[in-house]
């Protein structure tokens, strides 16, 4: 029993605790019943007492003090309003194992539960966002439920928990001795649901033996990675623990987003950052792996994309026992929650990997090093420079001029960031080498978060350079913590990344919403002038020659210090999805068609297909900012046949002067010349003319293929945009020359038919003049060289009517220009019933389907048809074609359908 607080008010207590937990700082605002803990701590010269403008604010400061230093940050708010404003903070810290005791006041207890002014049910409302919540209903229980409160936001998993105190527990006085030791019982069974999972007691005897299993795996593994989070931070010997690992295999190592800094990112070893936004080539790298050893991370959706393409190298070596995938981590719940685990070590990750160590046997692994190489010689981080002196500057010069600053003193510097675009591109472009360096909103992406996190990571560590790299729209959520700053004379530096925009939110406008801007147009003050308001100095870049001066200056500057760097607004961040056999859905009918291209290889012994994976249109766009890398274009220059998965569409809208994705189609048809494109359109069963929308009567026994020339015509031609003077234009070139080549095809078409086929020539010679060269090219090619066969003329749109009305009447060979038949031939889907059915000679598949990618639901049997095409008329393989084709046709005749023809395959 402690008789020492005997005559000590509850607020009193609560300044001796503090003391007595090594307590240093705390941050809060005052309110009615939290009022006699501030009167009890108002003399105090043991701790530092902050004031921010908000309650949110002063979560975010615990959080950045915790983050920085790994100890405990303290809030202290008023009850009602002043508890629920703390909210936002718990669960951003619970989301990212971020250590904090939030004290609230509360009505006294006799008013509990009679809506008294500014009561709220806290411990209710706080439950699913703390580790362990406790109302303090008596005096005597208050030292030990602050001990026990600080024993939990430190212990397993780090994360926040709350104390609520009714005002006549602080108000009232001690008479009589207590214990105040932790009352935690040994086993969490009276603990709340989070605090039970966080204390529960890991069984350590099967761990030696889960150790060398894993250690057996890794050592016979040719390709593994290290997968490290912010788990590998919360100890201190963490990140040594992981480099010797890396040392000792020779393993590359990637981080999560908070994992940013367990790993030297100038060690040859690193990967940099995994997911949406990290590197290609630790995206490629984890998708290759056939050993993934995770340490104290989540496997988040944002790093796994769709969990069932996720990590099949690693998958299939599990299997085969020769690899798989290992958690180390701390939290059960945690573990197999996302990804199923080949093995998972529960308990401290640091303790669990340093016992493992001495049975990691050194390999050179000389190979797979030298395919990482590549990838990152193929896939850097880039960004395309300014155009002009006068252009807006990239965030990402700017980003690289503040890592050049700091070059020599990495280790004195700690960044914070908001959410946003600015967020990535710190993390991108900044060269993260220490821990505790890096401080962000990962889990729960709380915009608002820089500044006040980048306060309390500069009151723990004064002497170190603390800089918040914000938005313009994350910044101003809690800016008003600048006056926090000035007050407290707390050096913060803000580096503000301004493109007038919720840069994000509108770059996914930009790619999934058509560029329909809707809530994201930000109207912001002068920043310099609000910075300067607010005792705060200010300083704008805004053109580069001011980069390097201004940058030095912001960096010299004592005090706290505002950075306005206004920059280029229709910047995006790339990588933003994960790499893919073309865009939306064309991972997934291309990995179908490798499928059944694999089958034929089974049954031709002589012929052996070597496939590679390459990059175009919007995956390209996002892994290296150009829509055809000349690594896919080197790799298709040299193939045989090349299978092309879907690229463009709504994902692809981007604004002039941005690569498109349809660019890298494009580029592919003209550098290897693929002048024609052939199109079939025919019922792959009769058992679908019920899936068309037109008549079975009028689409029954239509059979006719297009015949499309491919690299002339509008596509191709000169453009002025309409951004200046509001004029644009497009022209539509074509010789002699291509519209021979391309007729020619046709008519050995349809002498492949019997009688030979009637060639329907498609144009608009009534108003083109194309089209009347066209016409005559088409007309002196047939009679010169294949006087037999027959040829009607139509005009597009009259062909057009004919395809819906009648399109019987264009059976045989439909031969066109480019525009005419990239849009008629997708107008010919609806005589089969769905885009998914038809095969394509130019082997493009499907159109873009982000709304349905990455479901298993997209219809595959176009691409598998278009294999079928792959093999005829590229590798001269007609039997196996028609094998293939013949297949289909069975399984389709059967009564299989994809959903887009109602059925559930």
């Amino acid at each position: 029993m402690d008789d020492s607080f005997i005559g000590l008010s509850g607020g009193e207590i609560f300044h001796e605790m503090m003391l007595r937990q090594g307590v240093k700082h705390v941050f809060g605002y005052p309110g009615g019943a939290i009022l006699p803990v501030f009167d009890a701590i108002h003399d105090s010269d043991h701790f530092e007492f902050i004031l921010p403008r908000h309650e949110q604010g002063a979560g975010h400061m615990a959080e950045g003090y915790a983050r920085a230093t790994g100890k405990p940050g303290v809030v202290l708010v008023t009850s009602g309003p002043g508890a629920t404003n703390a909210i936002t903070p718990m669960q951003d810290a619970l989301s990212d194992g971020t250590p904090m005791v939030v004290f609230c006041g509360q009505v006294p207890t006799s008013a509990i539960g009679t809506d008294a002014f500014q009561e709220a049910d806290v411990v209710g409302i706080s439950r699913p966002c703390t580790k362990w919540n406790v109302m303090v209903k008596d005096i005597t229980e208050l030292p030990r439920r602050i001990n026990e409160a600080f024993e939990i936001a430190t212990s397993g998993r780090p994360g926040p928990v709350l104390v609520d105190l009714p005002k006549d527990v602080t108000g009232g006085i001690l008479t009589r001795p207590i214990p105040t030791g932790s009352a935690i019982p040994k086993s969490p069974i009276h603990l709340t649901n989070t605090a039970a999972s966080a204390f529960a007691e890991h069984p350590d005897q099967h761990i030696p033996e889960a150790l060398a299993r894993v250690a057996e795996l890794i050592n016979k593994s040719k390709r593994p990675v290290i997968y490290a989070g912010q788990g590998v931070l919360a100890h201190p010997d963490g990140p040594a623990v992981l480099k010797a690992l890396a040392d000792q295999g020779n393993i590359p190592v990637t981080t999560s987003l908070c994992g940013l800094g367990a790993f030297d990112e100038l060690d040859p070893k690193s990967l940099h950052m995994l997911g949406m936004h990290g590197s290609g080539y630790a995206n490629m790298a984890m998708q290759n792996a056939d050993a993934i050893i995770a340490l104290g991370a989540r496997f988040d959706d944002r790093v796994t994309g769709t969990l069932r393409l996720f990590a099949p190298e690693a998958k299939k070596a599990a299997l085969e026992n020769r690899g798989g995938i290992f958690h180390f981590e701390i939290m059960p719940k945690n573990i197999n929650k996302v990804v199923e685990a080949t093995h998972a070590i529960e308990g401290d990750v640091t303790k669990n990997v340093s016992r493992m160590l001495p049975m990691i046997q050194t390999s050179p692994r000389t190979e797979w090093f030298d395919t990482i190489d590549q990838w990152k010689k193929a896939y850097p981080w880039t960004y395309a420079e300014p155009e002009t002196a006068e252009s807006k500057l990239k965030p990402q010069q700017i980003i690289d001029a503040l890592d050049r600053a700091t070059r020599d003193i990495k280790d004195k510097v700690i960044i914070t960031t908001g959410v946003g675009q600015h967020q990535m591109w710190a993390a991108q472009h900044y060269r993260w080498r220490y821990p505790r360096t890096f401080i962000t909103s990962g889990g729960l992406g709380t915009m608002g978060y820089g500044l006040p996190s980048a306060i309390g990571a500069k009151v723990a560590c004064p002497d170190k350079i603390v800089i918040d790299v914000d938005g313009d729209a994350s910044f101003s959520m809690t800016a008003m913590e600048l006056a926090t700053a000035a007050q407290f004379n707390i050096g913060v530096k803000v580096l503000l990344l301004n493109n007038s925009f919720q840069g994000m939110v509108k770059q996914w406008q930009d790619l999934f919403y058509e560029e329909r801007y809707s809530g994201t147009t930000m109207v912001n003050p002068d920043f310099v002038q609000l910075a300067e308001a607010m005792h705060v100095k200010g300083l704008r870049i805004s053109k580069k020659e001011d980069i390097e001066p201004v940058m030095k200056e912001f960096l010299e500057h004592n005090g706290p210090v505002v950075l306005d760097c206004v920059v280029e607004k229709n910047e995006h961040v790339y990588p933003m999805v994960p790499a893919g056999k073309g865009d939306g859905v064309g991972p997934e009918v291309c990995n179908e068609a490798v499928k059944v291209i694999q089958v034929v290889a089974e049954k031709r012994p002589d012929i052996s297909f070597d496939f590679s994976h390459e990059l175009i249109g919007l995956a390209a766009i996002a892994q290296t900012g150009e829509p055809l890398p000349q690594k896919s274009l080197d790799a298709c220059r040299s193939a045989s046949a090349v299978l092309l998965g879907a690229v463009g569409g709504v994902a692809g809208a981007t604004k002039p002067g941005q690569p498109r994705p349809e660019q890298g189609l494009l580029k592919l048809r003209k550098e290897l010349d693929l002048y024609a494109n052939l199109r079939p359109v025919i019922f792959a069963s009769d058992g679908l003319l019920e899936k068309s929308p037109l008549k079975a009567e009028v689409v029954k026994g239509t059979e006719f293929v297009f015949v499309r020339e491919l690299v002339g015509g509008i596509y191709f031609g000169n453009r002025k945009e309409g951004d200046q003077d509001g004029q644009a234009y497009d022209t539509l070139p074509y010789s002699k020359a291509e519209i021979e080549r391309v007729t020619r095809l046709a008519a050995y078409l349809a002498l492949g038919y019997q009688p030979p086929a009637k060639i329907h020539s498609i144009d608009k010679a009534n108003v083109l003049a194309t089209s009347r060269l066209w016409r005559k090219t088409v007309n002196e090619t047939l009679a010169a060289e294949f006087p037999q066969l027959l040829v009607e003329h139509h005009l597009v749109d009259s062909a057009a009517m004919h395809m819906v009305a009648n399109p019987t009447k264009l059976n045989g060979i439909v031969l066109t220009e480019n525009m005419f038949g990239d849009i008629l031939s997708d107008e010919a889907s609806v005589i089969c019933g769905s885009l998914g059915l038809m095969p394509s000679a130019s082997l493009s598949g499907l159109p873009d389907a982000p709304d349905i990618a990455g479901q298993g639901i997209c219809n595959p049997i176009g691409t598998i048809l278009s294999a079928a095409m792959l093999l005829r008329y590229s590798l001269g393989m007609d039997k196996e074609a028609q094998a293939v084709e013949a297949a289909v046709r069975q399984v389709l005749d059967g009564g299989m359908r994809t959903k887009d023809l109602g059925g559930q395959a």
